[in-house]
């Protein structure tokens, strides 16, 4: 009956850790050597571009703005390498590796970035591939899904490590409410009422506090 009721990560994502720059470096000058350079397409094989490289900090950044900062590292890529890179794209759901013990922070990517970005090593991506299922509803869920809640009972009060460590094999046993399409879409509605109601709320208090300080 638990099986019918829950859907398990692992069964309708994808899951993968960001790149380390040294590995991704050292992978792309390896694709570049085993070439054969009396290919006709070796020189476009060599024509590079720059991707930004963004940590936990960047990618709540792009999360919140649509933009990260232009002195975020960047790691120069051959065009033709590109297939083989996740880059960064709408519906993913991001949780840092390490997290405080009391809260847990993901983000979700609400649209398309016009550059291309891709994720360092201190974050996990969870990406959607059953195209039934809105990825915004698997992302509501996971902030709130028991499976996770467990992950942070393990750790014992005596225990003096500050952050949870997130692995790919935890993340692939949560498990999410198997609901139906009206359903699903309810809660998304519900979920972007509130989100509205909060920033609309917190503009309120930024201008009072504004307006406070303009008669001091």
């Amino acid at each position: 009956m638990l099986d019918k009721e829950l859907y398990r990560l692992k069964d309708i994502a994808y899951i993968f850790k960001g790149y380390s720059t040294t590995k991704l470096k050292g992978n792309i000058e390896n694709a570049i050597n085993n070439r054969d350079k009396s290919n006709s397409n070796f020189d476009d094989f060599l024509n590079k571009e720059e991707v930004k490289i963004l940590g936990w900090k960047q990618i709540k950044e792009y999360v919140k703005n649509h933009k990260v900062d232009d002195n975020c590292n960047v790691i120069e890529i051959s065009r033709k390498y590109n297939k083989n890179i996740n880059y960064m794209q709408k519906g993913d759901i991001i949780f840092p590796i390490f997290s405080p013990k009391d809260k847990l922070d993901i983000v979700y990517v609400d649209e398309d970035p016009e550059e291309r970005y891709i994720y360092n090593e201190t974050v996990l991506i969870v990406r959607v591939t059953d195209t039934n299922i809105d990825s915004k509803y698997i992302y509501i869920m996971c902030k709130k899904a028991k499976s996770i809640q467990d992950i942070f009972l393990q750790i014992k009060p005596e225990n003096k490590i500050a952050n949870l460590r997130f692995t790919k094999e935890q993340l692939a046993l949560i498990r999410i409410a198997k609901l139906t399409d009206k359903e699903r879409k309810r809660i998304i509605k519900e979920y972007d009422k509130l989100q509205l109601a909060e920033e609309n709320f917190s503009k309120k208090i930024n201008q009072l506090q504004a307006q406070i300080l303009d008669q001091t």
